[in-house]
C-alpha cells in the first residue's frame, strides 16, 4: 500500500501507474515465490539518491521542491517489512521518467487444515478491527511509531503521537476525560519515561487517571512486565509489535 500511495502521490495528472502480481519459479519445498510491482510515470528518482532511499528521514530535494511533504519513514518501513519476509526489494528509477519497485517475496504454502472457512473468512476481519477507539501512542523513535501507527490505521482506530512521557501527558491533561480511550506507552524515552508517566496519569484528579495504559517495550524479561504492572499499567506488548497480540491485549482491557 506505501509504494502504491507514493506511485499516486509522486504521478502527475495525466500520469499512469501499473501494479502487477505474478508467481515465479521456486524450488523451496511448501513455498512460493511471488513478485510485486508498482510502476509509475512520476517525477522519478535520481540515480545519486536511490542509494539512500531507504535510509530514515530520507527525502529528495526534488519531492519537496514539487510540495510534497511526509515522514521520510514510509520506504524505511516497506524495506524492513521486506526484510523480516526474507524477500527483496529493486528500485530503478529516471527523473522525469517514472520509477518501477519490484517486491520479490517468499511465502509460505498452506496446508488443507489451515485453510479458513468461508464463514469465518466473512468474521475475520471484524476481530482485528477497532473501529472509532481513539488512541494516544507515546513513542520517541520515529520509526516504531510509524509502524505502529501503520499497523493501527488499518483497525480503523484513531492514533495521536506523543514523543515522549512528558508529552503525553500534556495531551491527556488538555483532552477532556473520556477522548482517548487509551494509552499505548513506550517504556524507555527521554524527559519521561513510561513508568513515571504512568504514575503521573494515575494522580490525576479526574477520571482520566483511570484511562487504560498499555506498555510497549523491547524487553520481554518477566520483571520488566512486573515492573509495567505495578507502575499502574493494565496491559504490556513486546517489539516488533505483533498486531494480532497488540489487538487481543487492547480489546481485552477495554472490555475489563
Amino acid at each position: 500500500m506505501n509504494l502504491l500511495s507514493n506511485a499516486v502521490k509522486y504521478t502527475p495528472e495525466g500520469g499512469t501507474i501499473h501494479f502487477t502480481i505474478r508467481e515465479l519459479p521456486y524450488e523451496r519445498e511448501g513455498y512460493a515465490l511471488f513478485q510485486t510491482v508498482v510502476e509509475d510515470t512520476g517525477i522519478g528518482i535520481s540515480k545519486e539518491y536511490i542509494p539512500h532511499l531507504f535510509e530514515a528521514f530520507s527525502r529528495e530535494k526534488s519531492s519537496s521542491e514539487s510540495g510534497i511533504i511526509g515522514t521520510g519513514l514510509g520506504l524505511r518501513i516497506v524495506k524492513k517489512f521486506v526484510d523480516l519476509m526474507e524477500g527483496s526489494i529493486v528500485v530503478e528509477s529516471e527523473i522525469g521518467e517514472g520509477t518501477r519497485f519490484t517486491v520479490t517475496i517468499p511465502h509460505r504454502i498452506a496446508t488443507a487444515n489451515e485453510y479458513i472457512s468461508e464463514e469465518n473468512a466473512k468474521e475475520l476481519p471484524e476481530e482485528i478491527k477497532l473501529n472509532n477507539v481513539r488512541i494516544l501512542l507515546a513513542e520517541d523513535n520515529m520509526l516504531n511509531a510509524e509502524i505502529a501507527m501503520t499497523l493501527l490505521a488499518d483497525t480503523n482506530a484513531y492514533v495521536e503521537l506523543a514523543p515522549d512521557g512528558e508529552k503525553a501527558l500534556s495531551m491527556l491533561k488538555r483532552a477532556t476525560d473520556g477522548y482517548y480511550d487509551l494509552i499505548i506507552m513506550d517504556i524507555q524515552m527521554p524527559h519521561m519515561n513510561g513508568y513515571e508517566a504512568t504514575k503521573n496519569i494515575r494522580g490525576l484528579p479526574d477520571g482520566r487517571c483511570r484511562i487504560p495504559i498499555i506498555a510497549m517495550t523491547a524487553n520481554a524479561f518477566e520483571e520488566d512486565r512486573k515492573r509495567a504492572i505495578e507502575s499502574g499499567m493494565n496491559g504490556y506488548v513486546t517489539k516488533p509489535i505483533k498486531i494480532e497480540e497488540l489487538i487481543s491485549t487492547i480489546k481485552k482491557i477495554l472490555k475489563s
